[in-house]
């Protein structure tokens, strides 16, 4: 394919336009309802794809409120970014850290494949997940079963072949230490929607919804984010974490401020080869929705720009990034 072809294809997103209120008094401008589009062709080749991450997109705004809106972008991330139903806390960082991995893992639908690690930290989530709506009232046995199941789940087909023994040995540790468990049974909730709560929100300037999920929100109003790592979760560690703050605004997005600017790391640590301990980390956070605004729009200007190959990370991202990403991310930069 001819980098002209690419550069002068268009196609038409059209999408009808609506607004929602806000809390602040203001509107923020939604697109809403389904998608027409001629669509382009597959890319052919490296260049190709440098070409279309290298095209900006064009922008006409033809309506106003309820009005249908024209938008016309070039290139097939146009047609990407016009088609995100939402944003996200994982999608924003992975864009801030390496647009050229955030541009690549979603051109070609690469993503970050299991691992142990992953499994075990997924099985510990839905364990911890289910006891904190249940009351704790299963049994040191029961809690077993249930990490095999879910540990059995998370790696799918590959569990025989890909899950290893210390890992059982590991939540073994955590279940049948008192001290850990009594810290757990502090955390209930009085509602099944307080697992995995869902919240949205929109900053102002742009037209889709970030969304996101919260591991537990307390009947306090604090939520708590469930970490397993094998690395020690300091203060000054989880005060540099951003998900709180997305979380805090969608909080306050839906009038719950009960929570005041707290959020909880409930960090399962791995220690040495069979051990395991709980411990939560507790900050307080202020201008939580002012911050992320200002990131989130700094996002879709750099997604409206299309400035994957311009842009430089501070720090190299290489290390993870998935085998095929490295390896797609080669050939754009080495064609001419």
């Amino acid at each position: 394919m001819q980098k002209g072809t690419l550069y002068e294809t268009r196609f038409q997103l059209i999408v009808n336009s609506g607004y929602l209120g806000r809390s602040d008094g203001g509107v923020q401008q939604a697109i809403s309802g389904g998608a027409r589009y001629h669509p382009l062709p597959n890319h052919a080749d490296a260049k190709a794809d440098k070409a279309a991450a290298c095209t900006s997109a064009i922008f006409s705004n033809g309506g106003h409120g309820g009005d249908r809106q024209t938008w016309h972008i070039s290139g097939t991330m146009g047609e990407m970014i016009m088609n995100t139903p939402h944003l996200s806390y994982s999608s924003i960082s992975q864009l801030m850290m390496c647009p050229k991995q955030w541009y690549i893992t979603r051109t070609y639908g690469i993503y970050t494949p299991q691992n142990d690690h992953f499994a075990f930290g997924t099985a510990v989530h839905r364990v911890i997940q289910h006891e904190v709506i249940t009351g704790w009232k299963s049994t040191t046995e029961v809690l077993r079963q249930q990490f095999d199941t879910e540990y059995r789940q998370a790696w799918g087909e590959n569990y025989e072949t890909c899950h290893t023994a210390k890992n059982y040995a590991y939540f073994d540790s955590l279940i049948t230490n008192e001290l850990s468990m009594t810290l757990l049974r502090t955390f209930t909730v009085s509602e099944s929607d307080q697992i995995e709560r869902k919240i949205t929100f929109y900053a102002p300037g742009v037209p889709v919804p970030v969304i996101g999920y919260i591991d537990i929100l307390q009947d306090n109003g604090v939520p708590v984010d469930i970490k397993t790592s094998s690395t020690e979760w300091t203060t000054e560690r989880a005060e540099d974490e951003l998900q709180p703050l997305y979380y805090l605004t969608g909080l306050t997005a839906a009038g719950d401020d009960r929570h005041a600017g707290q959020f909880i790391h409930l960090v399962i640590q791995k220690q040495g080869e069979n051990d395991c301990c709980v411990y939560m980390v507790q900050t307080t956070r202020s201008d939580w929705t002012q911050q992320v605004n200002n990131i989130v729009r700094r996002a879709w200007e750099m997604m409206q720009l299309q400035v994957w190959w311009s842009v430089d990370p501070p720090v190299p991202a290489c290390g993870t990034c998935p085998a095929k990403a490295q390896e797609i991310c080669a050939r754009i930069k080495s064609s001419p």
